[in-house]
């Protein structure tokens, strides 16, 4: 969500925070890694349960007091991971200065379960991921774990 509307929210009293030993409901050690944190206890902010990301970088429309800011709310498993293609690997050997180079690329993409890209289109833009006659639907709706909601601030 926009920090408008987050501080909008914390105004309201609207948003929790939940420590992470909350969270895991135990102090002890887990998977064999250690519980405490260098940093001290973390609180995690929460809106009706879900964590909150605040990002100036959501979709606004409009200006002044009637700006619409987009926020979305993520299912657990609502956007896959996976490697876009496999690693392309590179070495050089700069014999004058008896250095050895490496370079590695490696292509991550993030992917909504539910949906699948609709054209032909290799390495789209951001406009073309944006639209939506680009995409079709693979699940029910009610399947489809992500959700916008076009909100105002107080904080305009």
């Amino acid at each position: 969500m926009h920090s408008k509307v987050y501080y909008d929210l914390v105004e309201r009293r609207a948003i929790d925070y939940v420590s992470t030993a909350d969270a895991r409901g135990t102090s002890t050690t887990q998977s064999g890694g250690s519980m405490a944190n260098a940093y001290g206890e973390v609180r995690v902010p929460t809106y009706l349960g879900c964590r909150v990301i605040v990002s100036d970088d959501v979709e606004t429309a409009g200006s002044g007091a009637s700006t619409e800011y987009a926020t979305y709310v993520f299912s657990p498993g609502s956007v896959a991971s996976g490697e876009q293609a496999n690693l392309d690997i590179e070495t050089d050997r700069d014999v004058l200065a008896k250095s050895d180079a490496l370079a590695l690329d490696a292509h991550y993409l993030y992917h909504p379960v539910g949906a699948k890209w609709a054209v032909t289109t290799a390495n789209p833009t951001r406009a073309q991921l944006e639209t939506a006659s680009n995409w079709s639907k693979v699940f029910e709706t009610k399947n489809v774990g992500i959700i916008r909601i076009t909100n105002v601030s107080n904080f305009d």
